[in-house]
C-alpha cells in the first residue's frame, strides 16, 4: 500500500515522463545505430533481432503489466507484493530464454546476445515495478529523470565500448551492468520512501497470478504479433536484411511510445471515469487521445516523405534509397498501432482483458499467414505490407470490442 498520494506535480510529471520515457524507449534504435556504423550491418542484424526476442521475453517477466498494476484497486494487494511477484516472473522469464536459444542452437553470438539483452529486460521488468510504486505516490518526474540520465549513460557507454573494442557481445555487457545499477541503487532508493514492506503473502502471490493471467497472455501475444515479420525474416533471410527491417521499423516504436505517453498521465482519470459509468466522458477522452495521435502520425507522415530516407542513410550510415515505400508503409502502419494501445488501456482499465486474448489470438494466426505468405515473396516490401494490413485489422478489431464493453459494462448518460 501506498503511503502518501498528495501534492500536485502533474505539469512536472508529464514533461519528464515524456522526457524520460521517449528518449528510454529510443535505447534499442540508439544501439542499433552505433552497431551499424562501428561494428557492422552483419552484427546489427543479430543485435535487432536478439533485442526484439528480449522484448518478447520481458512480457514473461513482466506478466500483467505496468498499466494493470497502475490501475489495480484492490486495497488488499500491497506494492510488496507486486515486487514478490515481478521477482518470480522474471526468474521464469530467464529460465524460459535460457531454454528457448538452447532449443534452437543459435550461433554463438545470437546466443549470447539474446541472453544478455533478455537480462537487461528483466532488470528493466523490476524497475517498471518500481517506477509504477512512484508514479501511484504522484512522483513520476522522478521515473523520467531516472530514465532520461540512464539513457545518455548507456548512449554514450555503448558508444565508447564500441568504438574502442569493436565487439557486440562485451558493448552489451557494459550497458547490463549500467541498468542493473540504476535498478537497485537509484529507482529502488526512490520507491522504497513509498513501500511498507510486508511478509511474501501467498494468497496476493497466488491471486495477482490469476487475475493478471489473462492480461500476460495479451501483452506476450500482443508482443509477439509486432515483432511476426523479423521472426518471419529470420527463418527466410539473413542479417544484413534483418538489420535494414530494424531500422525503417524504428517508427512503429516512436509512435508506439507517442502513445504511451498520452495514454499514462490520463489513466487516472479513465478509471475513474469508468468507476463513475460516465461512458460519454470517456468516450470523448478515447477519441481526443486518437485526434492527436492522427494528427501527429500525419506530421510523421509528410517529414518521413522528405527527409525519412536521407536522414536514415546519414545516421545509419546506409544506402536506403530503395525503402522510401517500406518505411511509408511501416509509418501508416505504426499509427493504427498506436491507435490500438490507446483502446488496449481502455480495455485494461474496464478489466475485459480476455476480449484482448481473443483479439490477440485472432490477429496472430492472420499475421503469421499474411506475413509468411508475403515476405516469402516479396522479402521487405512483403515485411512492411504485411505489417500494415494486420495492425488495420487488430485495430478495427479494438474499435468494435472497446465500443461494445463500454456499452455493455456502463450505463448510457442520459441527458
Amino acid at each position: 500500500m501506498v503511503k502518501n498520494r498528495n501534492g500536485n506535480n502533474t505539469k512536472k510529471n508529464m514533461i519528464w515522463n515524456m522526457l524520460g520515457s521517449l528518449s528510454f524507449g529510443f535505447i534499442s534504435m540508439i544501439f542499433l545505430v552505433i552497431t551499424t556504423r562501428l561494428i557492422g550491418i552483419s552484427e546489427a542484424g543479430e543485435f535487432s533481432f536478439s533485442f526484439a526476442l528480449a522484448c518478447t521475453f520481458f512480457t514473461i517477466g513482466s506478466y500483467s503489466g505496468k498499466v494493470y498494476q497502475l490501475t489495480e484497486n484492490d486495497k488488499t494487494i500491497d506494492d510488496s507484493d507486486y515486487i514478490f511477484n515481478r521477482i518470480f516472473t522474471t526468474l521464469v522469464m530467464l529460465v524460459i530464454a535460457i531454454l528457448f536459444v538452447t532449443l534452437m542452437h543459435y550461433e554463438k553470438n545470437k546466443f549470447w546476445l539474446i541472453i544478455i539483452f533478455t537480462l537487461f529486460r528483466g532488470i528493466d521488468v523490476l524497475s517498471d515495478t518500481l517506477h509504477a510504486i512512484i508514479q501511484r505516490n504522484n512522483q513520476l518526474y522522478k521515473c523520467g529523470i531516472s530514465l532520461l540520465i540512464k539513457t545518455i549513460i548507456l548512449s554514450v557507454t555503448f558508444s565508447l565500448v564500441s568504438y574502442y573494442f569493436h565487439n557486440i557481445i562485451f558493448s552489451s555487457l557494459t550497458v547490463l551492468i549500467i541498468e542493473i545499477v540504476f535498478c537497485f541503487f537509484i529507482d529502488f532508493r526512490i520507491a522504497k520512501n513509498f513501500i511498507i514492506f510486508k511478509k511474501f503473502n501467498k494468497n496476493n502471490f497466488n491471486q495477482l497470478l490469476k487475475n493478471g493471467f489473462y492480461a500476460f497472455c495479451f501483452a506476450f501475444l500482443y508482443n509477439y504479433v509486432l515483432n511476426i515479420p523479423k521472426y518471419i525474416l529470420e527463418m527466410l533471410g539473413s542479417n544484413e536484411r534483418q538489420a535494414v527491417l530494424g531500422i525503417i521499423i524504428m517508427p512503429a516504436t516512436f509512435m508506439a511510445l507517442i502513445a504511451t505517453y498520452l495514454v499514462q498521465p490520463f489513466l487516472n482519470k479513465m478509471v475513474q471515469l469508468i468507476e463513475e459509468k460516465k461512458s460519454k466522458e470517456l468516450i470523448a477522452l478515447i477519441i481526443k487521445m486518437n485526434v492527436i495521435t492522427l494528427l501527429f502520425g500525419l506530421l510523421v507522415i509528410i517529414i518521413a516523405s522528405f527527409l525519412g530516407i536521407p536522414v536514415l542513410s546519414f545516421i545509419y550510415n546506409l544506402n536506403l534509397n530503395e525503402e522510401k515505400i517500406n518505411l511509408i508503409i511501416i509509418i501508416i502502419a505504426s499509427i493504427f498501432y498506436a491507435l490500438t494501445n490507446i483502446f488496449s488501456a481502455t480495455i485494461i482499465s474496464l478489466r475485459r482483458t480476455f476480449a484482448q486474448l481473443i483479439i490477440l489470438i485472432v490477429t496472430l494466426i492472420f499475421a503469421f499467414i499474411i506475413s509468411y505468405i508475403l515476405i516469402n515473396k516479396y522479402q521487405l516490401f512483403g515485411a512492411s505490407l504485411s505489417f500494415l494490413i494486420y495492425m488495420i485489422v487488430e485495430c478495427l478489431l479494438y474499435v468494435v470490442v472497446t465500443l461494445f464493453y463500454i456499452k455493455k459494462d456502463m450505463r448510457i448518460d442520459r441527458d
